[in-house]
C-alpha cells in the first residue's frame, strides 16, 4: 500500500497528527504545529496530550492499540486549550491522530486563538455557531422586550390605580385624563398591542432566519454526507481499510453537526408552535426496552448498574412514541454522563388518582446545585462549562424534552443533590392531546388519505397477445442546482444501473420532460429560474405526466415544503441529507421493485 501524502491529508482533514508505535511524534499538520511545542528530540504523546474521553488521562504511547473516537487535550505553554473531537487510527507503523476543534461558541473559538476560517471545510460548525449566535442574539432582545412590556405594564396599572383612587372627576377633566378608567385600561391596552407586534416580528425574524440557515447548512452537508456514502458503498473502487476509516470518520462528524442542526431546528418549531404531535398508541414496554437497548452500552461500559422496573397497570397510553423515546434518551444519556460509579435507572408506574404516568429516570452520579437547578432547562445552559469541560453537548436535549412533554399535557419534575445524583420525573397524561394530525399523518384536506399522494404506480394496461415488452433500464432525470449533489447521486445511481439525465433548474428539467418522459424524477425544491414547486404544478397539470412518479428534495427542514409538495401531489418526499438506503426504498416502492433488486434492469 502507497501512503497518501501529508499535503493530501491535510486537504482532507486540516487537524492531524502522527507518532510512531513509540509515542515519538512523526508529523504535525499546520493548523497544529502553533499548539505544539517545539523542542529538540521530538516530544512524545505523553509531553503533549491529554486524554478526556472515554476517560482522563495522560496518553501512554502503550495504549494507542486501543484508543479510538477520542476527544483529546492539546497543551501550550502560550496558547488556550484546544479539544480536538476525532479518532486515532493506524496506518502500518504509524498511528493518526484525525479530528476537528470541539467548540460551541464563537467566543470559546476565540478563546482558542482560532477563526471560523480556521475549521475544516467539511465541518459546518461555523455556519452552525453562527446560526446558535444570532438566534441567542434574537432570544435576549425576546427577552429585554418582554421585561419592558412587563415593567410598562405594572407602571401604567399603578398609575391607573392611583388616578382611579385620589383623582376627581374636575381634576381628571381639567389635566385633560379620561374621565372612564377603562378608557385608560385601552390606552394600556393599544400600547401592550404595540409591544406584542413588535415582539412577534422579532420572533417571526428568528424563524425566517432560522429556516433559510438550516436549507445553506444542510446543502453542503449534503453533499459530505452523500459522498462519503457512495465511497464507501465502493462506487469509486475498492478502498483500503484505512481509507475507510478516515472516511468514517468524516461520516460521523458530519451525523453529529446534523444532530446539531436538528436540535436547534427542532427547538424552534416547538417554541414556534409549528410542531405537532402524531398521536398513536404507544407500548410502554416496548417503548423503554427499545430505548435501554441502544443506551446499555453507554451506561455498563462505564461499570454502572442500569436498572429497570415497570409498576404501571397500563399496557399503553397515546403519545408520539418517537418523541417520548427521545424524551428517555435524552434523560438517560444525561444521567449516565454524569455518573462515574454507583447505578442508572428507570421506573415507570401510573400516578395515584391521577390519569398520568410517572417516569423516573435516577442516577447516583454528580447531582444539580439549587442554583443550576433553575437554569436546566433553559436552552444551551450546561452545567459543565468551558474549554476545559469533561462532558460535551449542546445544551439542548434538557430544553427539547420539557416542551415535547408539555407539547403532550405534561411536566418534568427535578429533585438533585450536589454529590449524590438527581432524580428526573417525567408526568404524562393516558391520553394526549391531539394536534389536528391523525396517526398516519395525512393532513385534513378534505380528501380521501389514499388520494392525497398521487399515485405511485400507473393501472395496469390492458392484457395484449403475446409477452409484455421488456423494460430494459429505469431512467432517472435528477433536478438540482448544485453541481456537487448532482455528481455523487449521478455516479451512484449509474453505478446501480439506471440512466440518468441531468438538469441544473426548472425550465431546462420541463424542456427534457417534453422530449422524452422519464421513469421518475429527483426534484429538489429550492433552484433558481424556476423551482422545483413550479414544476411539479406544471407536471402534475399535463396529462402525460400527472402520474408520473416524482420524489421532491428539500434541504429546508421547518415543514413547509413537505406540506406543500404533498398538497400538489408529489410521490414521496425525502428531507436532505438522505441515506441512499432511503432513496432506493422509494425507488422500490414508486417502481417495479425487480428494477431495484436487478441494480436498474429489468428481467
Amino acid at each position: 500500500m502507497q501512503r497518501l501524502p501529508w499535503t493530501l491529508l491535510e486537504r482532507l482533514t486540516p487537524y492531524h497528527a502522527a507518532w510512531d508505535s513509540d509515542g515519538v511524534l512523526a508529523h504535525v499538520s499546520a493548523p497544529l504545529r502553533k499548539f505544539w511545542q517545539t523542542k529538540e528530540p521530538l516530544p512524545k504523546l505523553q509531553e503533549q496530550m491529554k486524554l478526556l474521553r472515554p476517560f482522563s488521562g495522560i496518553i501512554k504511547s502503550e495504549w494507542l492499540p486501543d484508543l479510538t473516537d477520542l476527544n483529546l487535550q492539546v497543551t501550550h505553554a502560550a496558547k488556550p486549550d484546544l479539544v480536538i473531537r476525532g479518532q486515532m487510527v493506524r496506518y502500518e507503523e504509524i498511528w493518526i491522530l484525525v479530528g476537528s476543534p470541539n467548540v460551541h461558541s464563537v467566543a470559546e473559538l476565540t478563546k482558542m486563538g482560532l477563526q471560523l476560517s480556521d475549521l475544516p471545510i467539511h465541518d459546518g460548525t461555523g455556519d452552525l455557531l453562527i446560526a446558535v449566535e444570532t438566534s441567542l442574539a434574537a432570544h435576549r432582545e425576546t427577552q429585554e422586550r418582554s421585561e419592558q412590556l412587563a415593567n410598562a405594564n405594572e407602571e401604567l396599572h399603578t398609575v391607573n390605580l392611583a388616578l382611579s383612587g385620589f383623582v376627581t372627576p374636575d381634576v381628571r377633566k381639567t389635566l385633560g385624563l379620561a374621565e372612564d378608567p377603562q378608557d385608560d385600561a385601552g390606552t394600556r391596552a393599544e400600547a401592550v398591542g404595540r409591544f406584542i407586534e413588535h415582539l412577534q416580528a422579532a420572533i417571526e425574524f428568528r424563524e425566517s432566519f432560522l429556516a433559510n440557515m438550516s436549507h445553506e447548512l444542510r446543502t453542503p452537508l449534503n453533499a459530505i454526507l452523500g459522498v462519503t456514502e457512495v465511497l464507501q458503498e465502493g462506487v469509486y473502487g475498492t478502498l483500503t481499510e484505512k481509507q475507510l476509516e478516515v472516511i468514517q470518520t468524516v461520516q460521523d462528524s458530519g451525523d453529529h453537526l446534523l444532530s446539531l442542526i436538528n436540535d436547534v431546528l427542532d427547538l424552534s418549531k416547538i417554541e414556534s408552535g409549528e410542531t405537532t404531535l402524531r398521536v398513536a398508541e404507544c407500548k410502554l414496554e416496548s417503548l423503554c426496552n427499545s430505548t435501554l437497548r441502544l443506551l446499555r452500552q453507554q451506561i455498563e461500559g462505564k461499570g454502572l448498574e442500569l436498572r429497570f422496573e415497570n409498576l404501571s397497570k397500563r399496557k399503553s397510553i397515546q403519545a408520539e412514541g418517537r418523541r417520548i423515546r427521545q424524551v428517555l434518551m435524552n434523560l438517560l444519556s444525561n444521567a449516565a454522563k454524569f455518573t462515574n460509579q454507583g447505578h442508572v435507572s428507570l421506573r415507570i408506574d401510573d400516578l395515584s388518582g391521577e390519569d398520568f404516568l410517572r417516569i423516573r429516570v435516577e442516577d447516583t452520579g454528580i447531582g444539580v446545585s439549587t442554583e443550576d437547578q433553575k437554569k436546566l432547562f433553559q436552552p444551551f445552559f450546561q452545567v459543565d462549562h468551558g474549554p476545559s469541560r469533561k462532558h460535551q453537548g449542546t445544551g439542548l436535549g434538557l430544553a427539547i424534552s420539557l416542551r415535547t412533554v408539555e407539547l403532550h399535557g405534561g411536566r418534568i419534575e427535578l429533585e438533585s443533590t450536589p454529590g449524590k445524583g438527581s432524580c428526573f420525573t417525567v408526568l404524562l397524561p393516558f391520553e394526549a392531546k391531539t394536534s389536528g394530525l391523525p396517526a398516519d399523518g395525512t393532513r385534513k384536506t378534505g380528501r380521501r388519505p389514499d388520494t392525497l399522494m398521487r399515485k405511485t404506480k400507473p393501472d395496469p394496461a390492458p392484457a395484449a397477445s403475446g409477452p409484455p415488452p421488456r423494460k430494459t433500464s429505469v431512467r432517472v432525470l435528477l433536478v438540482d442546482d448544485v453541481e456537487d449533489n448532482r455528481t455523487y447521486l449521478v455516479d451512484f445511481l449509474r453505478d446501480r444501473g439506471f440512466q440518468v439525465e441531468v438538469a441544473d433548474n426548472g425550465i431546462s428539467a420541463l424542456q427534457q420532460v417534453s422530449e422524452q418522459i422519464p421513469d421518475i424524477i429527483l426534484l429538489d425544491i429550492h433552484m433558481p429560474v424556476m423551482n422545483g414547486v413550479n414544476v411539479l404544478r406544471c407536471l402534475r397539470a399535463m396529462p402525460e405526466t400527472r402520474e408520473l412518479p416524482v420524489i421532491a428534495m428539500s434541504a429546508s427542514v421547518m415543514g413547509q415544503d413537505r406540506d406543500l409538495c404533498r398538497e400538489i401531489g408529489a410521490s414521496a418526499f425525502l428531507p436532505k441529507p438522505y441515506k441512499t438506503k432511503e432513496l432506493m426504498e422509494e425507488f422500490g416502492r414508486l417502481l417495479d421493485p425487480d428494477y431495484i433488486a436487478q441494480g436498474g434492469e429489468g428481467e
